[in-house]
């Protein structure tokens, strides 16, 4: 069982609707009952109505607080203008994104800045200066985060490479999460970390952590990608990332994009706002706004009440 699902009660009964879920029908073993004693008919949510449910959801973050579409909007202003940054500047947001491990906002904002005041130019980005960089921003593995920007700045100062043109082609292949980035063949860059660092300026990527993906998971979301042969809920094995990674895109497109519908980015940011203020790690269900079609939270419901 995890985050309140067990994949393995999933029946293989199900009705349709086109190629999404609708209905599933779920095994709840309460104590004393034989497996398949009770089952529950459970609609599964649409992405649209998760989301029309949390947009208005207060999130803090580095001391600014404000509602989640106010954060996805504000993340939709800044991709043009990161685009067109300096090399230098575009440089110093990817390469901090690339060493982010636990995904807290906090520390990335302020290894930004302190990249932004040591590295003026790539002629600055020396090992040296990257050591007094990382030590000043605290940065937990520095002989790791050393070699990342190092091999990094080697990519982004090749004759070759230019910012534009490497945007261009992760976009052509983002439904395969562009496996092949050069920037992925940096030991210890992963899926995660790489994404993180293209969202920053591509609402095609997500970086789907644990915040994003409890939220898919207890929600019920997640069944989207029920058929799928690797579906897993474990982000960290490189093929359950790809999963998800590929869940989200489906959803994306379920609301309508690339349209008027929300980018995989956008959904990426709210589910990870939402995820940090309500659906932590201890679910806030009381003050849930989505508690009413949560898959989770639906079912712990039904137990309760079979209890009484």
């Amino acid at each position: 069982m995890q985050n309140g699902l067990n994949l393995a009660s999933l029946r293989k009964k199900r009705s349709k609707m086109g190629n999404q879920p609708s209905i599933i029908f779920l095994n709840c073993k309460q104590p004393g009952q034989k497996l398949g004693d009770q089952i529950m008919n459970i609609e599964v949510p649409k992405i649209n109505e998760i989301l029309k449910k949390i947009e208005n959801v207060r999130a803090e973050i580095s001391g600014k607080k404000q509602s989640i579409t106010d954060w996805r909007q504000e993340y939709l202003k800044q991709l043009p203008l990161a685009r067109e940054s300096e090399s230098i500047d575009i440089f110093n947001t990817f390469a901090s994104a690339l060493l982010e491990r636990a995904m807290s906002g906090e520390t990335y904002e302020y290894r930004i800045e302190i990249f932004e005041e040591i590295f003026k130019s790539f002629a600055d980005v020396t090992e040296q200066n990257t050591k007094k960089a990382l030590s000043k921003a605290s940065y937990r593995f520095p002989e790791q985060g050393l070699s990342v920007v190092l091999a990094a700045k080697k990519i982004i100062t090749s004759p070759d490479f230019k910012w534009k043109y490497y945007f261009e082609e992760a976009e052509r292949k983002y439904r395969n999460d562009f496996q092949q980035d050069k920037f992925l063949g940096i030991k210890y860059v992963k899926y995660k970390t790489r994404d993180f660092a293209l969202s920053e300026f591509s609402n095609r990527f997500v970086a789907i952590d644990l915040h994003v993906s409890k939220v898919a998971i207890r929600t019920g979301l997640f069944i989207h990608g029920y058929g799928d042969p690797k579906i897993t809920t474990d982000y960290r094995d490189e093929q359950g990332y790809l999963f998800l990674h590929g869940l989200l895109l489906k959803l994306s497109e379920e609301t309508g994009w690339p349209g008027n519908g929300y980018s995989p980015g956008e959904i990426d940011r709210m589910f990870w706002f939402f995820g940090r203020t309500i659906c932590k790690a201890k679910p806030s269900c009381e003050n849930c706004p989505v508690a009413s079609i949560c898959l989770t939270a639906r079912m712990s419901s039904n137990r309760s009440i079979t209890k009484k």
